[in-house]
């Protein structure tokens, strides 16, 4: 109800009013421990807005340090100190941001962190930026420039529903050298699908009061926001991910797995395509968070794992076992998939006119490119 009543303030452009009844809440010991992190970002953002820059800078200083050491944790009682605000109530429980909350927070830090407000430059770990394409293309008006608009202009002169459409159609029609037989439109669901297959053991493992009921799709700590999925289950997921990472090459390209492939041999020297077909023949029908198998293409996932490669796969499923739900959205917005001879994957991420990338955006472009995938960022602009 509070962030429900903070997210009207901040529609009517109270962000002042938002921030003071977040202040009041975050060190709450009612608040549950999964929305403290959140309500923090939110907080500092909206004290950014509210014109109290240097209390939204100590805050994200607190956050940024305390991100430095191995522990990671921020104590609510700490934050409460820092907004001069008792929080209704003693808490001393500690929250600690996912990866895309601590994007977030730095970016706001590396705005306020400036003179006359802070000489020392604070010391922001450096991303892995994508590279930057800058596309024109002739947005199409129902009824002259102040019509409504149908869509983008594609090489074909046919008429795309969507910039994202527009980039799908510039990049299959051979722009930029690379013969792409296929464009997929991302949207997540394929990021989450290769993480409940691969990781499948990791999601269901037997532990104590992992699960709230039987019919659960997932463990109850996944959601959290603490990490503590990931460290609950260090060796699992570390075992998980060294076998995808490491995993045979498959020589078959096409999105299918080979009538022969023994998918019942060792499970450390499976392919990924083999990992993917052995879980779905073993789970299929399963409830499982990511999962929509009526929906679900098989083939297209094994042919995307194949043509990225374990090292990606693994970085992939990675981030989503340390930050589940800041990673369950922003993935990029195509995947751009090349047959045989070259295998080759490029993800794509579509900006249109006066449009930025979100926190979750640029954390998952960091994550990709650090993991040596090819990641973009297509600008579109109008043409004058």
């Amino acid at each position: 109800m509070i962030a429900a009543g903070c997210a009207q303030l901040r529609r009517q452009g109270e962000h002042g009013a938002s921030a003071r009844a977040l202040c009041d809440t975050i060190g709450h010991s009612m608040m549950p421990q999964r929305w403290r992190a959140a309500l923090f970002v939110q907080c500092v953002k909206d004290l950014d807005r509210a014109g109290q820059q240097e209390r939204a800078c100590r805050l994200c200083e607190a956050a940024h340090t305390s991100h430095l050491d191995a522990n990671g944790h921020l104590s609510s009682a700490s934050v409460a100190s820092l907004l001069e605000s008792s929080g209704g109530g003693s808490s001393t429980e500690a929250l600690q941001l996912g990866a895309v909350q601590l994007m977030a927070v730095r970016r706001v830090l590396k705005k306020l962190a400036v003179p006359p407000r802070r000489w020392k430059k604070p010391a922001l770990p450096s991303l892995a930026a994508p590279r930057e394409v800058h596309l024109r293309g002739d947005e199409v008006l129902d009824g002259g420039d102040a019509g409504r608009r149908l869509g983008w202009r594609a090489a074909d002169g046919s008429i795309a529903r969507g910039v994202e459409e527009y980039v799908r159609l510039h990049y299959l029609s051979g722009a930029g050298g690379t013969p792409w037989s296929k464009g997929v439109h991302l949207e997540n669901a394929l990021f989450l699908s290769l993480f409940a297959l691969l990781m499948w053991d990791a999601l269901f493992a037997p532990l104590p009061g992992a699960f709230g009921s039987s019919s659960s799709d997932a463990p109850d700590d996944l959601l959290s926001g603490c990490g503590s999925f990931a460290s609950r289950r260090a060796d699992i997921v570390g075992a998980l991910l060294k076998r995808i990472e490491s995993a045979a090459p498959d020589e078959q390209l096409d999105g299918t797995v080979p009538q022969d492939t023994p998918v019942a041999s060792p499970r450390a020297h499976l392919s990924l395509s083999a990992r993917l077909a052995a879980a779905h023949a073993a789970h299929y029908g399963e409830e499982c968070i990511g999962l929509d198998w009526s929906r679900l293409d098989l083939p297209l996932l094994q042919w995307t794992a194949t043509a990225l490669g374990g090292r990606v796969v693994a970085a992939i499923c990675r981030a989503l076992a340390d930050d589940y739900g800041g990673f369950s959205h922003g993935a990029p917005d195509l995947l751009l998939l090349a047959d045989r001879p070259s295998a080759a994957a490029r993800f794509v991420e579509v900006k249109g006119p006066n449009d930025r990338l979100s926190d979750s955006q640029v954390a998952w472009c960091d994550v990709l490119a650090r993991a040596g995938a090819d990641v973009e960022v297509a600008y579109v602009e109008r043409c004058v």
